[in-house]
């Protein structure tokens, strides 16, 4: 018995249990930092964005698969593949105007979209 509290007691001080965090410039999602601030786009810079993603995505359209997303990435929008030959993968529904969503038969982009 000794033995296994002697064990627990380590184990307990290997994990840091002390309370404060290793690293004192991390700010805790609890209390963050009161003067971070991030600036979001506004719903004009947003509509710019999607359109410069949905004209890029439309010149990918019949090429193959690995060489539009080489593409996608050089000109830095992100490619994702939500469907291979009929199969639609489960992907989530978060919205980002500089995603292309590429649907590949036969190892050809048939559809680009954004998202």
């Amino acid at each position: 018995m000794k033995r296994l509290v002697v064990v627990l007691t380590l184990m307990a001080a290997a994990c840091g249990s002390g309370g404060g965090s290793p690293d004192d410039s991390v700010v805790s999602t609890v209390n963050p930092n009161p003067g971070y601030s991030v600036d979001a786009p506004t719903e004009d810079e947003m509509q710019e964005q999607f359109a410069r993603t949905e004209a890029f995505a439309a010149t990918v359209v019949g090429l193959e698969e690995e060489v539009a997303i080489g593409r996608i990435e050089e000109e830095g929008f992100i490619a994702r593949v939500v469907a291979r030959d009929g199969e639609y993968y489960a992907v989530t529904e978060d919205y980002v105007t500089t995603r292309i969503n590429l649907v590949i038969v036969a190892g050809i982009v048939t559809e680009a979209t954004v998202g």
